[in-house]
């Protein structure tokens, strides 16, 4: 079951890659990150591993106080 959620958190992962490509372009910061999880994600469900804490932490959300962006 696990790996299940694995496999869908990197088609996830996938996705949000493929619309930085378009969005802020692959010569960008956060394009860097995003890749190393997708690879890290990929490692994991080809490997039947455990995800890496980097990972998961990746996916939590922003608190309000780390988030550089104002809603008006």
């Amino acid at each position: 079951m696990m790996l299940n959620k694995t496999r869908m958190a990197l088609l996830w992962a996938e996705k949000e890659l493929e619309l930085d490509s378009y969005c802020v372009g692959e010569d960008h910061p956060d394009y860097a990150t995003e890749l190393d999880m997708v690879q890290k994600l990929r490692k994991a469900v080809e490997n039947s591993e455990s995800v890496d804490s980097s990972v998961m932490e990746w996916f939590e959300p922003p608190s309000s106080t780390d988030d550089p962006c104002a809603i008006m």
